[in-house]
């Protein structure tokens, strides 16, 4: 992997170069104490991700993710600041895929620019992180999500630091009491306090709450062209509910239940995505039969609505294993022992979308069936039509 690390502090890039060198060998590390100077290094070489600071004298980080996004659209682009101005981070909107707060373990960075780059080289996953990179403007995270994410990645985030930053907003505080007083937990008493929840949910439940919420809020600003935004909507509320239906009829604990109804309520994001560009109709496909648009999307763009969604996915920080689900949730990988969120989510999409032969006696579906048990497809189906608690 080619990196660019872009500051005016050339102590922090020297630091960031070493972790790198040590962690990941392999890895070409450029250096660059200026926009300017990032600029020539990218006309001689190409690099797969810059990393920029958005506060430097001269060319700012604003200005040159800009000129990347213009001249190398699928390089991946990463900012990295303390507190950056807001004329800045407007006029970085819509041109970086990841916002990192400063200060920031440099073996944390190692590990987010890994994550970064999902799939293999080729076939449908490159061509989904062209697609991705090389839209006109690329939705992204608000900041507070950002900072949240880059403070739970650290190896002993301070509670009290987590907790000042979800009091900051009002919609991740209630979701995430509303997560811990809901029926699965079957408390004796309402919990108020933010800290208490945090320490009941776990951080990896936290961090992917908090993610999810701010895709979901990025995704509502969005108005991407011949998609019926309500009608997906709908459908992903309910292929929400039924995934996590299912992973509570099976006794999961409420970690694995949220992060059931969170890949129902994401599962679909590949399509708004893909219905952003504007060379191209989303209509052609967005009245293909639900068991043709796969097809239809990789005919006319060369790649898929679940690869799209996972690698944007990916960008905003979820979890891998939350994105390859994404990914396969028309072809999931066969269960392997745990609970399969994965192939709930492609019962709970499926039966929605009225596949007539996933839960008939003598013909449902395979991957259900090999999750180990013949009686599993019934139950699964009163699971999707049982209504749950909140």
């Amino acid at each position: 992997m080619r990196i660019l690390l872009v500051d005016d502090e050339p102590m922090l890039l020297e630091a960031f170069r070493r972790s790198m060198r040590m962690e990941r060998p392999a890895w070409h590390v450029a250096l660059a104490g200026s926009g300017e100077e990032a600029l020539a290094l990218l006309g001689r070489e190409n690099f797969d991700i810059v990393v920029t600071e958005l506060l430097m004298p001269g060319m700012d980080g604003a200005a040159l993710l800009r000129d990347v996004h213009g001249s190398s659209p699928s390089t991946l682009r990463v900012v990295l600041s303390g507190q950056p101005r807001v004329d800045l981070m407007e006029a970085a909107e819509g041109h970086f895929h990841r916002f990192l707060a400063k200060p920031l373990d440099p073996e944390i960075l190692v590990g987010v620019l890994e994550e970064l780059v999902l799939g293999e080289t080729g076939g449908l996953d490159e061509k989904a992180r062209k697609f991705v990179s090389g839209l006109k403007a690329i939705p992204s995270l608000p900041v507070i999500y950002g900072r949240i994410r880059t403070l739970l990645s650290g190896e002993d985030p301070s509670m009290p630091a987590l907790v000042a930053l979800v009091q900051s907003d009002l919609g991740i505080a209630s979701k995430l009491l509303k997560l811990v007083n809901s029926a699965y937990f079957s408390l004796e008493r309402k919990v108020t306090d933010l800290g208490q929840a945090i320490s009941m949910l776990g951080l990896e439940t936290v961090k992917t709450v908090v993610l999810v919420r701010g895709a979901m809020e990025a995704l509502q600003a969005l108005e991407p062209a011949g998609l019926d935004m309500s009608a997906l909507w709908r459908h992903s509320q309910g292929v929400a509910n039924g995934a996590r239906a299912i992973a509570a009829g099976e006794g999961q604990r409420p970690a694995v239940m949220e992060d059931a109804y969170s890949l129902g309520l994401l599962h679909d994001i590949g399509r708004v995505i893909l219905a952003l560009d504007p060379d191209a109709d989303y209509r052609r496909v967005a009245e293909a039969p639900a068991q043709g648009l796969v097809a239809a999307e990789r005919q006319l763009y060369g790649t898929d609505h679940p690869h799209v969604g996972a690698q944007v996915l990916s960008l905003w920080g979820l979890p891998q294993e939350f994105c390859q689900r994404i990914r396969e949730h028309h072809a999931p990988s066969l269960p392997s022992g745990s609970f399969p969120s994965g192939l709930a989510l492609y019962a709970a999409d499926g039966f929605l979308e009225g596949a007539a032969d996933l839960f008939q006696d003598g013909r449902s579906d395979e991957r259900i069936l090999a999750y180990g048990d013949p009686h599993r497809p019934g139950r699964w189906k009163t699971f999707l039509t049982t209504p749950l608690p909140e």
